[in-house]
């Protein structure tokens, strides 16, 4: 397995310009899209972040995976974490999300990939929904 750390402040404290701690995360596959290469594949996920701070970030992270060394049938799981191409690896930030007056300390994904729940420190759950316009 390969393991490539990113050097992006996940949760960032104000304008320390550092790292605050992460509480929570969850990762959402998204789908794939085919690349021009025919051996090539893209997977699409969207990641949420949150912290010691009233924040969720969303993040879209890529992987671009050669499948022309494998022959086997290997899962997507297993071909992502074995043959990662660097080149294509590529984390972009979408949006913030804050709706918590006091810090998040977890967020999970709905399994259909539509909703996205938050809980904090103030005993709330905020149920955040795509928009039926943005939906498909």
């Amino acid at each position: 397995m390969k393991v490539e750390t990113p050097q992006i402040l996940w949760n960032s404290e104000g304008d320390k310009g550092r790292n605050a701690p992460l509480y929570s995360i969850d990762m959402l596959e998204s789908g794939m899209a085919h690349d021009s290469s025919p051996n090539s594949t893209k997977y699409g996920h969207v990641l949420a972040t949150a912290g010691n701070t009233n924040i969720i970030n969303l993040w879209r992270v890529s992987f671009d995976i050669d499948s022309s060394s494998s022959s086997d049938s290997a899962s997507t799981s297993s071909m992502m974490l074995q043959k990662q191409n660097k080149a294509y690896n590529k984390i972009d930030y979408i949006t913030s999300l804050a709706r918590h007056e006091l810090p998040v300390n977890t967020v999970g994904f709905s399994p259909d990939g539509l909703h996205l729940v938050t809980a904090g420190e103030a005993g709330n759950i905020v149920v955040w929904s795509v928009p039926l316009t943005k939906r498909g």
